[in-house]
């Protein structure tokens, strides 16, 4: 028998490292390949996104917006789409990496962004996914809306094809929220300028795509998809400005069944049938006004517009036994607004057509000198005239005509639809409705009118024109609020309002009488008799106040869990008013280091000016939200206009 020599154990691990190293040289291979075909994938990725993105924000610039038509939306399908496919492809490409993202903060320039790469991704796919989801939705609503062969009118046609997208836009809605939920997560911190001004934009659009989803979502119920719907149209004179936004200068019924519009609008005055009892009149109308009851063209006096809702309703039911299933009000604002987004507006009987540069000079005209009144008649004639029987047939006229447009299609959806949501959202146009789940959602997105004081701090004007008048088309104001938060004991807050007048007409005293003049301008020249009130945290006490006459200043339970306080101030035309309120607030206001702040924008009024200051305990640091204000050795200051609901936070 013959002995082997056995085999060196150098040699013999020798020869298993060469199949190891061939192992390992083959998965190396391989993995230099799939990183290789995966960053190519990525390097397509991006491309396309960048190529697809420039697209779309070029197409998202105001004035397409504005001149879109539904036959550019369809066109777009095809690249929301691809747009889409390459964000969830890229999403499946990285995601097997992103277990090292957080570890990338060392990386040159990109570090920051890095860190955050996962919630980034997030952000990408929910968003273009909700994105996708919202246009396959419109196609058929799209399609329906550019087919004007079919029968019927514009919104026969969309109305049930929206209603049957709504559990759709249900799901859009979701992506949105998943997507917004992705955004709260990504620290920004050490972020470069273009993927911040990225983030900036979306934080920007995010509350509209909501809106909008919103308001597909509502608008099936509220124009009568699934049963007949009547709304009173309330049509508030903001010149004349009242609680919800100006006196009720008109009103009518609007009926909606799928699609179906018709309405009337009508004198508010020849609603009253004073045959029947009439409620009280709230005690200031009473006091200043001598109103022994209550009328339907002064129902509006609660600030909160679902209340107010509920008296218009109610008073319009007792003098005209109809009920009705909401109340739409709206005012000069959203008629110039609306008018413009149809323009040119074309009215029988009228030289020229309307638009949003001249309808309000247009009304206040014709008012004086109706179509078809006796061209001797003036409006000084009184209520038995024949110019008193026709002074506000433009009202009837002008609302006709945007009906007709809009059912005939030949409008710019884009513009129509910004003009209303920007209407909603300056409180220019109110909705309340009967329908609980409707009107939830409308309190959600701020446009039925409700007072929503919140948990921390709060302040809303609400000014009445008490004088028989228009003065509030002239007169100006200015608000600076200042809130001094001690590191012990309450918190102090003074608003101080200040009213200009800047009519040149030559006044030396003031009568308080219901009379018209021989033109609008006449009524507009006149003093104002203001009814103030303000509304503050529940709990807000008092201390003093300035430029209110004697006997008028007060305090009462305000609505809605708020206090107010009142007060009553006459004013010459030509001349500068100040009103000051100096209050405790309640101790919640500022609580574990944080203050909040909600100010409501009454119904009604243009886009005051608006100073905010916070005096804070201590020197910082602080943050405050929004951006814009300024935080600096324990001040923050932050100027910016009343145009809509504010907020402001402090941390």
């Amino acid at each position: 028998m013959t002995n082997k020599s056995p085999i060196p154990a150098s040699a013999a691990a020798a020869r298993w490292r060469r199949p190891g190293c061939l192992l390992l040289l083959t998965l190396a291979a391989l993995l230099a390949l799939w990183l290789g075909w995966t960053g190519w994938q990525v390097y397509g990725y991006a491309r396309r996104l960048q190529a697809s993105v420039s697209s779309l924000q070029a197409l998202a610039a105001p004035n397409a917006l504005d001149t879109i038509q539904p036959a550019d939306l369809l066109a777009l399908q095809p690249q929301i789409a691809a747009l889409d496919d390459d964000i969830q492809g890229l999403a499946r490409t990285v995601r097997p990496f992103m277990f090292i993202t957080p570890a990338l903060g060392w990386l040159p320039r990109v570090g920051p962004e890095a860190t955050q790469a996962r919630p980034l991704l997030d952000l990408a796919t929910h968003t273009s996914a909700a994105g996708r989801l919202a246009f396959d939705s419109l196609m058929p609503v799209l399609s329906a809306w550019q087919d004007k062969q079919a029968p019927g009118s514009l919104t026969e046609r969309i109305i049930p094809v929206l209603a049957a997208a709504a559990p759709q836009f249900e799901q859009v809605a979701a992506r949105l929220q998943q997507a917004a939920a992705a955004r709260s997560q990504i620290n920004t911190t050490g972020f470069s300028t273009r993927p911040q001004g990225l983030l900036d934009r979306f934080d920007a659009a995010l509350p509209l795509l909501q809106t909008l989803v919103r308001g597909a979502t509502l608008a099936p119920a509220l124009l009568g998809a699934d049963a007949p719907r009547s709304y009173l149209l309330v049509a508030q004179n903001n010149d004349e400005l009242r609680a919800t936004g100006g006196f009720i200068s008109g009103i009518g019924i609007l009926h909606l069944d799928k699609g179906q519009i018709s309405a009337d609008l009508q004198d508010a005055y020849s609603v009253d049938n004073w045959a029947i009892p009439h409620p009280d009149a709230p005690a200031p109308l009473a006091r200043f006004m001598q109103a022994d009851v209550l009328a339907l063209r002064d129902a509006n006096w609660s600030p909160d517009f679902p209340t107010s809702a509920r008296v218009i309703q109610g008073l319009y039911q007792l003098n005209k036994n109809v009920a009705a299933d909401g109340v739409i009000a709206f005012d000069l604002n959203f008629v110039q607004a609306l008018v413009g987004a149809l323009e040119p507006l074309n009215m029988p009987g009228y030289q020229r057509p309307l638009t949003g540069g001249n309808v309000i000079t247009a009304m206040r005209t014709i008012w004086a000198q109706p179509l078809d009144s006796e061209a001797s008649v003036t409006p000084t004639s009184g209520g038995g005239s024949d110019w008193w029987k026709h002074r506000k047939d433009f009202m009837g006229d002008l609302m006709r005509a945007t009906l007709d447009k809009a059912q005939g299609g030949d409008i710019r959806p884009g513009s129509l639809l910004f003009a209303i949501k920007e209407a909603l959202d300056r409180r220019h146009l109110l909705i309340s409705v009967n329908d609980p789940s409707v009107q939830a959602l409308l309190d959600q997105s701020g446009w039925n009118g409700a007072l929503q004081p919140g948990s921390g701090d709060f302040l809303a004007l609400v000014d009445s024109n008490l004088g028989w008048n228009k003065v509030n088309g002239r007169v100006e104001q200015t608000l600076t609020y200042t809130v001094t938060l001690p590191a012990n004991g309450p918190a102090q807050a003074e608003l101080v309002v200040q009213y200009h007048h800047p009519s040149t007409t030559a006044l030396t005293s003031c009568i308080h009488e219901a009379r018209y003049g021989n033109t609008y301008e006449d009524m507009m020249d006149r003093c104002y008799f203001n009814y103030v009130r303000l509304l503050v945290p529940e709990g807000a006490v008092l201390r003093t106040a300035d430029g209110l006459e004697s006997g008028t200043l007060g305090t009462a339970p305000g609505e809605r869990g708020t206090t107010e306080m009142h007060g009553y101030f006459v004013m010459l035309p030509g001349s500068t008013h100040t009103v000051r309120f100096v209050y405790d607030l309640p101790q919640q206001v500022f609580q574990q280091g944080g203050y909040t702040l909600r100010i409501q924008k009454q119904p009604g009024t243009r886009a005051w000016p608006l100073q905010v200051t916070v005096r804070l305990p201590a020197d910082g640091p602080w943050q405050a939200t929004p951006t814009d204000a300024q935080v600096q050795a324990g001040l923050v200051t932050w100027q910016t206009t009343l145009a809509q609901d504010r907020s402001l936070v402090v941390n």
